[in-house]
């Protein structure tokens, strides 16, 4: 094959050792290894340059498929491996990163020329793939998401791929978490691919037999305060690719997405009053991870009680409740630095507060 490609002079390019480095990007290749490429001047041939090629479609095969994952799984160093060149595709070389993962996973199931395709694995494999969805919520970290990915009853496996459509504005992805009983490697990032934000998932296989095997848990960000009904929209399957030990590429089939049983997880928690300063009116919010018997008492400096503002059995969940700067007998407290401590069952916590007039 014949490489024709046009670079301006300067465009890109970096002096290193005396030698000029550039970066040619052309879709319609793949693969990965190294050649030369002929250098022209005005048409003019003046000499060669070689040539590094690395590409998501690492086996060469016409698309960035899950047999291309495959390869890549077995080069990403976690635990840790020898390098492998044809997984970096960064500009930085020399590591195979996450950031190498994401650009994967930006071009799987699309073909040479990067246009989007149809998944390859078109038969379906046994089993199931399931994602069980729980909402957190922490004073200190804001609300959570936590899908936890599992296989039922699947066929061993070398590779799978799993592509969860997140394009709601709410929800921003954090960080994938890998369980730590699943024996082989799994990774997991965000990516926009086809013009949709995605969580990207690949796993490297086990080879025994699966029943219902967690894999590990994506995690989300609530960005408002808004109540969450968590939709089909909000969290779907799109991709779902699996490359047999036996009977090469599979599509796994059904999908279940499925809210978790359990209400909500909440941990026990006080958080900071707001505002703070405040004047006349501030806000306190406390967390109860079960039903509890519950204190919440203001102190002034002198470790004087001031203000009861709950004393009684209060359910789980978030609790908020306002001090208005005056005290159990009704009269308005003076400006300066106040405690408020919160006592839930054998959970203690104390925090500060200014009031300023």
């Amino acid at each position: 094959a014949v490489l024709y490609a046009a670079v301006e002079a300067d465009s890109d390019a970096t002096l290193i050792d005396g030698k000029y480095r550039t970066t040619i990007t052309l879709s319609q290749f793949g693969g990965c290894g190294a050649g030369d490429l002929t250098v022209l001047l005005n048409g003019n041939r003046i000499g060669t340059a070689a040539v590094d090629m690395r590409s998501p479609d690492m086996i060469a095969n016409g698309a960035v498929i899950i047999s291309d994952f495959t390869r890549f799984g077995t080069a990403y160093p976690s635990p840790p491996k020898p390098y492998d060149a044809c997984a970096d595709y960064r500009t930085v070389l020399g590591e195979v990163t996450t950031g190498d993962f994401t650009y994967f996973g930006t071009h799987f199931n699309h073909n040479s020329s990067g246009g989007a395709m149809p998944a390859t694995a078109a038969a379906e494999a046994a089993g199931a793939l399931r994602l069980d969805v729980q909402e957190e919520y922490s004073l200190a970290g804001g609300r959570r998401v936590w899908g936890t990915l599992s296989v039922e009853n699947v066929e061993p496996f070398r590779a799978l791929v799993v592509a969860l459509h997140t394009d709601n504005p709410r929800f921003r992805f954090v960080a994938w978490h890998p369980d730590p009983s699943y024996p082989a490697m799994t990774m997991g990032t965000e990516v926009v691919r086809d013009g949709q934000r995605q969580a990207f998932v690949g796993i490297l296989g086990s080879a025994a037999a699966l029943s219902t095997t967690p894999l590990g848990k994506v995690e989300f960000e609530i960005m408002d305060d808004e109540p969450l009904a968590l939709s089909d929209d909000d969290l779907s399957f799109l991709v779902a690719d699996l490359q047999a030990v036996e009977g090469g590429l599979r599509s796994l089939s059904p999908l279940r997405l499925e809210r978790a049983e359990t209400p909500p997880a909440y941990h026990f928690e006080l958080g900071q009053n707001v505002p703070n300063p405040f004047n006349p009116l501030t806000t306190i919010a406390y967390s109860l991870a079960s039903d509890s018997d519950v204190s919440l008492v203001v102190y002034d400096v002198r470790g004087a009680r001031v203000k009861t503002l709950v004393s009684g059995h209060t359910r789980a969940g978030v609790q908020r409740v306002q001090w208005d700067g005056v005290d159990d007998r009704g009269s308005r407290v003076s400006s300066g630095v106040y405690f408020y401590r919160l006592v839930a069952g054998s959970f203690r916590d104390t925090k500060k507060m200014v009031l300023l007039k």
